[in-house]
């Protein structure tokens, strides 16, 4: 019994009494002095031990050996459980860091001579070294060496993919990025003064003057033009001054490198996941599109479960994410797409600007002069759109929202793309800050109305040029403004007109009645002149948006509102009051159902600025519409709707027999002298006919009665 008490005892003396935690930090020690011996044999500062530790490591690991200390530097720092936030000290980190450098050790050794690959690996210490020959080896004799190959190049992707916690777009757009950086310093030390990297492409006709340039030994700065045909004609039969010149894109800002602040991608995506399942609904995460302003994780559901199962828990999803709006938005189902789209605010969005929309694919692909950008949308795509296409739009939301930036990356986008010639601006700005500053830009036909009572006259002229353009359109036989300018010579064609509205409400109180009339009128039967209204407000109303307004624009921009009734008025659905504002829009185009969510991008005052300085400074100088023909229009507007019915029948009779009398209204209108007198004084008040020269009949200012009626 004394001799069993004696072993146990023996036993229980030699157990090494060691916490877990205690024993891991012990490991993280000593694996982060292997690292700092490694990296210093690396430079001979670690004595005789360095050196054989180097030729080890060389031995072993090959070309590849600067990895090691690095892959076990971050092993032993995870094993420290240190409570200060490291970056990329994650268990993760440490798993991609290993699986590429087997990879990279096995596929650097696998273009060695097999004859040679071991003598290579185990005394020279190059290529893989024996880990990597070893590696290479089994991989050949199991797939072949083309198997070999295809497994150690795509575990190479897989390991930094898993190191940069990333897919593959986002490495990309990573490696883009530090390829940048690199040629950056590359041109900034290396190559002084010469130019590194593609310049932004020109313009066919650009690229010729510059070629003639060359030619001609002319010297000077490198202006770098956009892409797009440059103009021959200008509007109104008028020969331009002086061939346009497009502004450069150097004039904007360069999008930022900094990019949105999504938190932990997966942890969000396993909390939606099991708070789904919590409330009884089965569905896993497919996809995550990673936009802008929110991250949306696409849902795949089973057969059977209801999508307002999942609607419903907006709410429910909002708490477990911690959203910092306090709200989610859910699009069921995505369009093209038979997923669930979970919308989840960043914590930090990023900015998208002008610059990167106007020089994406998607933009460049785009012809007509009337493009606009309108930004990104959950997945990081370039939305561009043709208001052609639109052909009219309304934009609403509350006051902060981001509604005359999007304007102002309208008013850019065919500034930039479009000469005088192609597109000219009427500007309606009531708030009296916002279009002031345009008034010396040749695209204006105008200058900008800031008094909400000229507004209504402005309308009335546009209404008076689209019947004559439809005359015009009738004598040559065409359709519509773009089969009538492919038929006019140089310097005859028509340029496109957008009416931009910054703030409808104010206008509307003048005269309500009037302006839903004129604005009607316009939306429905202009489309065809090139005439295209850019209506905004931030009283999303039924007496402000009417039903007529909103019947003929069906295409629709939403903001930021504070009520889902707002949302009803603008889209005719919710969704609206859950944006984030600075930007984030509802996007409902006339050939969808259904509204995109995109972020807008953002023009600065200096960006502005700069652009309408170099319009200034072009030879084109504005030139408005004759003043008579829009006061005229004011004082018809001042004199009000026509009391008496047979108004009409008035004006045309004086306009058939070009003179004007009481008698002659007394003999075709059937009337007394009283009625007709009263007549001939309102055609008077309202320009129509001149004043009185005695017994002699009235002079006719007009020739067209649709000008009036």
């Amino acid at each position: 019994m004394g001799m069993f008490m004696a072993r146990r005892y023996r036993r229980r003396g030699l157990k090494l009494n060691l916490k877990n935690e205690s024993f891991q930090s012990a490991v993280g020690v000593i694996l982060l002095v292997f690292s700092v011996l490694a990296i210093l044999s690396f430079f001979g500062q670690a004595a005789g031990f360095g050196s054989a530790l180097q030729n080890l490591l060389n031995r072993l690991f090959g070309w590849g050996v600067f990895l090691v200390p690095l892959t076990t530097a971050v092993l032993g720092l995870i094993l420290l459980r240190l409570r200060v936030k490291i970056p990329f000290v994650e268990l993760r980190v440490f798993i991609g860091l290993a699986i590429f450098t087997l990879a990279l050790l096995g596929f650097i050794h696998l273009f060695f001579p097999p004859e040679r690959a071991y003598f290579e690996a185990s005394v020279l210490g190059q290529g893989g070294g024996l880990v990597g020959y070893h590696l290479q080896l089994i991989l050949r004799r199991i797939f072949s060496s083309i198997g070999a190959f295809l497994i150690l190049a795509s575990s190479l992707v897989v390991g930094i993919l898993v190191v940069f916690n990333a897919s593959v777009d986002e490495a990309l757009f990573y490696i883009s990025q530090i390829t940048k950086k690199l040629g950056e310093i590359i041109q900034k030390y290396l190559w002084r003064g010469k130019r590194f990297g593609r310049e932004e492409r020109k313009g066919v006709e650009g690229l010729e003057e510059e070629l003639e340039k060359e030619e001609m030994g002319e010297e000077g700065a490198i202006e770098i033009s956009t892409p797009y045909l440059e103009p021959t004609t200008k509007a109104g039969g008028v020969k331009p001054p002086a061939k346009w010149e497009y502004p450069p894109l150097s004039l904007l800002n360069d999008p930022p490198e900094e990019g949105a602040e999504r938190g932990d991608i997966e942890k969000n995506a396993q909390i939606i996941e099991q708070t789904l399942a919590s409330f009884g609904v089965k569905a896993r995460v497919a996809d995550i599109n990673l936009g802008p302003a929110v991250t949306q994780y696409a849902l795949e559901t089973e057969r059977g479960i209801k999508l307002s199962a999942i609607t419903n828990l907006s709410s429910d999803l909002a708490m477990a994410l911690a959203s910092k709006t306090g709200t989610i938005r859910i699009e069921a189902p995505i369009p093209g797409k038979s997923q669930v789209g979970v919308e989840v605010p960043n914590l930090r969005p990023q900015l998208v600007t002008l610059k990167e929309i106007l020089t994406s694919e998607e933009m460049t692909k785009e012809e007509s002069k009337l493009a606009i950008a309108l930004g990104r949308d959950v997945s990081g795509r370039s939305i561009v759109d043709d208001i052609t296409r639109m052909p009219h739009v309304l934009v609403a939301g509350a006051t902060g929202s981001g509604k005359s930036i999007l304007l102002r990356s309208f008013i850019a986008t065919i500034l930039f793309r479009a000469s005088p010639a192609e597109v000219r601006l009427i500007l309606v700005d009531p708030k009296r800050v916002e279009f002031s500053g345009y008034n010396d830009i040749p695209h204006l036909l105008m200058p900008a109305i800031v008094e909400a009572e000229k507004t209504l006259p402005a309308l009335k002229w546009a209404l008076s040029e689209m019947n004559q353009r439809y005359r015009l359109f009738q004598e040559v036989g065409a359709r519509d403004i773009g089969d009538f300018n492919a038929k006019q010579k140089e310097g005859e064609r028509l340029p496109y007109l957008a009416i931009i509205v910054d703030e409808l409400a104010d206008i509307m109180v003048i005269a309500p009645g009037e302006v839903e009339k004129a604005i009607t009128r316009l939306a429905q039967m202009s489309r065809a002149t090139g005439l295209h209204l850019l209506l905004t407000t931030q009283r999303p109303s039924t007496d402000v948006l009417t039903g007529l307004i909103k019947a003929n624009i069906p295409c629709r921009i939403a903001f930021n509102v504070t009520s889902q009734v707002d949302s009803r008025v603008i889209l005719d659905m919710p969704g609206a009051e859950k944006l984030l504002g600075r930007g984030d829009m509802l996007y409902l185009p006339p050939d969808r159902s259904k509204p995109i969510r995109i972020q807008g991008p953002f023009v600065s005052n200096e960006e502005m600025n700069r652009l309408l300085e170099f319009l200034r400074n072009t030879p084109w100088r504005p030139e408005f519409v004759v003043p008579e023909e829009i006061e005229r229009f004011e004082k018809a507007v001042k004199v009000g709707e026509p009391e008496d019915p047979l108004f009409g029948e008035a004006v045309r009779v004086v306009v058939d027999y070009e003179r004007a009398s009481a008698s002659l209204l007394q003999r075709r209108l059937s009337i007394g002298y009283a009625r007709a007198a009263r007549l001939l004084d309102e055609l008077e008040a309202r320009g129509i006919v001149g004043p009185g020269q005695g017994s002699k009949p009235r002079r006719v200012l007009i020739r067209d009665t649709s000008q009036i009626l």
